[in-house]
């Protein structure tokens, strides 16, 4: 009878949470994301199954996914050991009317596998190199000693990084 009971129970709890979860993904800001976003691109990644799962992450993530795998093969193709990279401020992005921004330094690594940092960055002064991006183009330059850093830091001390 216990046992019978217990099994009850997690049916019950099954469906209440169903019903749960279909309503909070049904209101406010929650419906928003569901249906604009989540079910979206859960549509659009089945119909591209076949598709190559690098074009299927780049569009689901978007620029700041396609910008860090520009970023992985041109430092697979040098010979830089274990590079650590300095990102310009979104909000520099921002306020010059750039349609960019660059990810947080831990969604960086998941992309890449490539450690980088902000310029808020308690370690900011161990980046080895630089990548600054204008309306045209994208540019990686090594940062060749800490006074070089000093200055970008220097040049963006106005910008806050930001999502």
């Amino acid at each position: 009878m216990k046992k019978r009971a217990s099994t009850i129970n997690k049916v019950w709890l099954t469906i209440l949470s169903i019903i749960l979860i279909t309503i909070i993904c049904n209101t406010g800001r929650n419906k928003e994301w569901f249906y604009g976003r989540t079910l979206k691109n859960w549509k659009t990644s089945i119909v591209k199954a076949g598709d190559d799962i690098d074009e299927l992450k780049s569009h689901y993530w978007g620029k700041p996914y396609a910008m860090s795998m520009i970023v992985k093969k041109n430092f697979d193709t040098s010979d830089v050991d274990s590079p650590v990279i300095l990102f310009e401020p979104n909000d520099f992005y921002k306020s010059n009317k750039i349609n960019f921004s660059v990810p947080e330094p831990i969604t960086f690594y998941y992309f890449t596998g490539l450690k980088s940092v902000w310029v808020n960055s308690k370690n900011v002064y161990d980046a080895t190199h630089f990548v600054t991006v204008n309306k045209e183009q994208m540019l990686m330059q090594a940062a060749p000693d800490s006074i070089a850093i000093k200055n970008f830091l220097n040049y963006y001390k106005d910008y806050k990084p930001s999502l």
